[in-house]
């Protein structure tokens, strides 16, 4: 498996969180045959199964980074050129059609004291060839190398209290978020959604407790429409789910890619428009022709070797 250097393009192609949230529930399956892959591999006490996802978009120059303050995080764009950071997250990703897959950084954390532990936690993730190739063979079997990707364990900068969590504010107006523990009973009417899985050495992922992992996860506060994201400590439950309307397609892989029904939409639009046919529309992927989250969804489908359904269901 290739390792390669942070791609601008890496990131924008990342789905928006509010795009990919909604496939997580029925990905139960899925991510325990990840998180075994993880544990043979005997790399669960470093990195997790990780839900690729942006919130906000980044200009040229920059990078998403986190900046460990008084036991918190801020997490915000800095300029790409740095020296003073190292990958946290990484996707499985292509930047070109005719490109292979790679291993690329797509969120960095700051060097610091305090975070030289993962200096060499991300150089062995990176120096497992075995390991990033067993994973990625699994991600492609199932058709969500666009979905998931690996990440570093952040609990280990923080002091968590009993009775807190680790949330995620999306600072208003902002291309910010700040994580921090809170108070459990502060969080309101909030529904988390998973973002990063972390197992352990030794308990089979398939027969694990839930209280026996680690969540990330990100939701919506209904009142004040902000995003949270964080690490529910005490019980590490899963709080949503939302049902994602089936589609009628032959490979399952494409049935649970949350790009599908995006993909299918945009499709079908461009079809109506007689923009594209069953036989030109592969070479036809263009942004004028669609709006960029459905560009993205076709990209990542045809990268995770849906095109054959894609056709099938939109063109018959």
């Amino acid at each position: 498996m290739r390792v390669e250097t942070y791609s601008p393009l890496a990131y924008a192609n990342l789905l928006d969180f509010f795009v990919v949230k909604d496939a997580v529930p029925k990905l139960e399956k899925q991510i325990q045959e990840l998180g075994e892959v993880i544990q043979a591999h005997k790399m669960a006490h470093i990195v997790g199964v990780a839900l690729l996802h942006k919130h906000f978009h980044l200009y040229e120059g920059e990078v998403l980074a986190r900046k460990v303050r008084d036991n918190e995080l801020i997490i915000e764009p800095t300029a790409a050129n740095s020296s003073n950071i190292t990958p946290f997250v990484w996707a499985f990703s292509k930047v070109g059609r005719s490109e292979p897959f790679a291993l690329r950084p797509v969120e960095f954390v700051e060097n610091s004291n305090k975070t030289k532990i993962y200096l060499e936690s991300a150089s062995a993730v990176e120096a497992s060839q075995e390991f990033l190739a067993d994973y990625f063979e699994t991600l492609a079997r199932q058709g969500l190398a666009n979905v998931f990707g690996l990440g570093l364990h952040p609990g280990r900068l923080f002091k968590i209290k009993p009775g807190e969590t680790l949330m995620e504010n999306d600072v208003a107006n902002a291309r910010r978020l700040i994580l921090k523990p809170t108070p459990i009973s502060d969080l309101g009417e909030v529904s988390p959604t998973q973002t990063l899985w972390v197992f352990k050495e030794g308990i089979s992922a398939a027969n694990a407790p839930k209280p026996q992992w680690c969540f990330v996860h990100c939701g919506v506060h209904v009142p004040s429409c902000q995003v949270h994201c964080g690490i529910h400590v005490p019980s590490c439950q899963v709080h949503c789910g939302i049902h994602v309307p089936p589609v009628d397609v032959v490979c399952d892989a494409c049935r649970v890619n949350p790009l599908w029904p995006i993909a299918v939409d945009g499709l079908k639009r461009a079809k109506e428009a007689h923009l594209v046919t069953a036989e030109t529309w592969q070479s036809l992927v263009d942004e004028a022709v669609y709006t960029a989250t459905e560009y993205n969804a076709i990209v990542g489908l045809v990268a995770a070797a849906c095109a054959d359904c894609l056709t099938k269901d939109v063109f018959g």
